[in-house]
């Protein structure tokens, strides 16, 4: 229980702290933005589009389950941003289904882009970004991952926070979630430019 609590520790401090400013974003031309819905996800839809294009000229929107999809035509009504740069997922079981869907996407259509930035939920974000990790891991095809934080007033962050921090360590023990020592071989890689992790 020791060991999981300061692994808890160490996602919380090495995670949470790859926000704006901390990494390197790429060429906007080699950079897409990848927006995570789910709750308020309006919200996080015109907040996740503000990057797009200046920081990435690529803008994906990933599935949801229980909510009402978007279409293009929605994120360009809502946005007021239209572009043939725009993709969305539809439907999408859960967070691996949506980070599976991602990954192969750039595999096999886009695998000039070299950094996606995941926005979503700023309470959201670590798992997303460690169930990224792993689904790199099994397509054995890497990029760098820009985290975003969307944070919005209404929700309480400390309190979902806790909560998802709990999900992480529930979620690697079914294999969707990268565990501690794949992350720090992801950031060995990312920092050095190995082939792979």
């Amino acid at each position: 229980m020791e060991d999981k609590m300061e692994d808890k520790d160490k996602y919380i401090e090495e995670i949470l702290k790859e926000l704006p400013g901390t990494w390197q974003p790429g060429r906007p031309e080699e950079t897409a933005v990848l927006i995570l819905p789910g709750k308020f996800q309006s919200f996080r839809i015109t907040e996740g589009a503000k990057l797009w294009p200046d920081k990435g000229q690529y803008l994906f929107v990933a599935g949801t389950r229980g909510d009402p999809f978007y279409s293009e035509n929605d994120i360009v009504d809502l946005t007021g941003k239209s572009s043939l740069n725009l993709f969305c997922q539809g439907w999408a079981e859960h967070t691996p289904d949506q980070m599976e869907w991602i990954v192969k996407l750039l595999q096999k259509r886009f695998s000039f882009i070299k950094h996606l930035i995941v926005a979503t939920a700023a309470y959201h974000l670590p798992r997303c970004v460690l169930t990224l990790v792993r689904a790199m891991e099994n397509a054995r095809y890497f990029f760098q991952i820009c985290p975003w934080p969307i944070w919005n007033p209404l929700e309480n962050y400390p309190e979902l926070l806790e909560e998802e921090l709990n999900r992480i360590f529930l979620y690697q023990e079914k294999g969707d979630v990268a565990k501690w020592e794949n992350w720090q071989q992801y950031k060995e890689w990312r920092e050095f430019g190995k082939t792979r992790p």
